[in-house]
């Protein structure tokens, strides 16, 4: 049974977080502030920006976007465990974000640069297919995610910083990403 400083709390916790906009959930265990520190430094490609764990855990997947004299086009695969570099991946340009499926055998990675998003065969380590995203029209590529089934890939877009007429999100069909 929870003490009643403990009910006063959480109250408190999910008022702030809706007078915020958000639903800030607390759990009890988690009173104290946990610390972080440095373990490693990992040198991958140049400008690493997005990275998504592979959902087997063998492997951290980063989008090395590269910057304006060096054009990223690379996704670096590192081992957790020993944080050693386990390959690259070519991709398009300056890609920003990865996602995987839940089964883990592929991942999306969006290339900010060139509109595109590159399918890539988590177990072979190669480029199925780059679907482009202009004809949507969609610029400038950045987000992506993955319904939880798998049949859907989700990508969204900084261009409605510049232009307000494209705010918008392309929906993929995982069964074939160019429709």
């Amino acid at each position: 049974m929870r003490s009643r400083t403990m009910r006063i709390r959480i109250r408190r916790c999910v008022l702030l977080g809706l007078m915020l906009g958000s639903l800030l959930v607390v759990s009890p265990a988690a009173q104290a502030t946990p610390t972080f520190q440095v373990v490693a430094t990992i040198n991958v490609g140049v400008n690493p920006f997005g990275a998504a764990m592979a959902p087997n855990g063998s492997s951290l997947w980063v989008a090395n976007s590269g910057n304006f004299s060096t054009t990223g086009h690379t996704v670096t695969r590192i081992n957790p465990s020993s944080y050693a570099i386990q390959g690259t991946i070519n991709v398009g340009n300056f890609p920003e974000d990865v996602a995987f499926t839940p089964n883990g055998s592929q991942a999306f990675v969006t290339n900010d640069s060139d509109a595109t998003v590159s399918v890539i065969n988590a177990t072979t380590h190669t480029v199925t297919q780059t679907v482009s995203l202009s004809s949507i029209p969609m610029l400038f590529p950045t987000g992506v995610a993955v319904t939880p089934d798998g049949s859907k890939v989700f990508v969204t877009s900084i261009a409605g910083q510049q232009d307000t007429s494209r705010q918008n999100i392309a929906v993929l069909n995982n069964s074939n990403p160019a429709n």
